[in-house]
């Protein structure tokens, strides 16, 4: 077994193809599909599934994925420390984070910014997408650690609250920007939401049915640049934290007003997959992200959130 080999599948599996992962790991597609092969016959198991959608990982597969991610890793500290000096002291690897698209808004940037700067030999890897799909990638060990958007542990991973933030209604009616709205004159309002099963559908859906309120949903769109320009446009209301809202919308100007009585807000939790210790590298990057959140909020960069049990102002 070499080393190139364990690069070689975690490039197919990331990219969901031998004809990507060549492209980007600059190996022709009958090499790298010949050093595959040789993998499987030596672990004597089928590692992948190949279909004409692309390559799906077997069950041996994405736990012979972790092991090797988690090798090479090692492999890379090994290096750096065998180096001494001041880059013995640098930790180096790289570490994969999943974020829901709106935190990945206001946190992305700076938080590979600061990465870069703090750990410039890790390679931070982030991965944008709708809660529950990280979920899946947590579950099946395809990522490091995520963002999601609870406050309970799920089967299979582990939570640590870090941020909460409160959510807002947010038109195009500039008139009443800014001023609260009850939940209740929500009411029957034509509304633009995410499809199921994301996290935010099924807590608006459980908060209007828990006060007898008429959900209007007129529409079910899983893009944040859409539901900004649904927004803007006047054609729905949509709820969203603020964090969704820093980039302007290209189809016109925003209102948003806090939702108020109830105040409702949503809590974003640190997840990683349980069983697995985390080594130092994604504690450092963890630790990175923490600060950068708090130094967003302490800014009012990051309005509309708290860090878990911070005073509401």
């Amino acid at each position: 077994m070499e080393l190139r080999q364990l690069r070689y599948l975690i490039g197919i599996i990331d990219y969901g193809s031998f004809s990507k992962a060549s492209a980007q790991l600059h190996i022709a597609q009958p090499a790298l599909s010949q050093q595959i092969a040789h993998l499987e016959i030596e672990l004597r198991c089928p590692l992948l599934i190949r279909t004409a959608q692309g390559v799906t990982p077997t069950e041996a597969g994405l736990q012979f994925y972790r092991h090797a991610q988690a090798i090479l890793r090692q492999v890379d500290q090994a290096r750096a420390d065998a180096l001494g000096g001041a880059v013995g002291k640098q930790l180096m690897g790289t570490v994969s984070l999943g974020l829901p698209t709106s935190t990945s808004t206001i946190l992305a940037l700076p938080l590979l910014q600061q990465v870069r700067t703090v750990l410039p030999g890790v390679r931070l890897k982030i991965l944008e997408g709708l809660s529950g799909h990280l979920l899946e990638l947590l579950l099946n060990n395809r990522i490091d650690c995520a963002i999601q958007f609870r406050d309970t542990p799920a089967k299979g991973i582990s939570i640590e609250p870090i941020v909460e933030e409160d959510l807002y209604a947010v038109s195009s009616d500039v008139a009443t920007e800014n001023q609260p709205i009850h939940l209740r004159e929500l009411s029957g309002v034509p509304q633009a939401l995410p499809g199921r099963p994301h996290g935010m559908r099924e807590f608006i859906e459980s908060t209007f049915k828990t006060h007898n309120l008429n959900l209007n949903i007129i529409a079910e769109v899983d893009s944040l640049s859409t539901l900004r320009g649904i927004a803007a446009s006047g054609f729905a209301t949509v709820i969203l934290p603020q964090s969704a809202l820093v980039e302007l919308s290209a189809e016109g100007r925003l209102s948003s007003r806090l939702i108020v009585e109830p105040v409702l807000t949503r809590p974003l939790a640190l997840c990683r997959p349980q069983g697995i210790t985390a080594d130092r590298v994604s504690e450092a990057v963890v630790d990175i992200l923490k600060q950068v959140a708090a130094d967003l909020i302490k800014s009012r960069r990051w309005s509309g959130a708290r860090l878990i049990g911070a005073t509401k102002p």
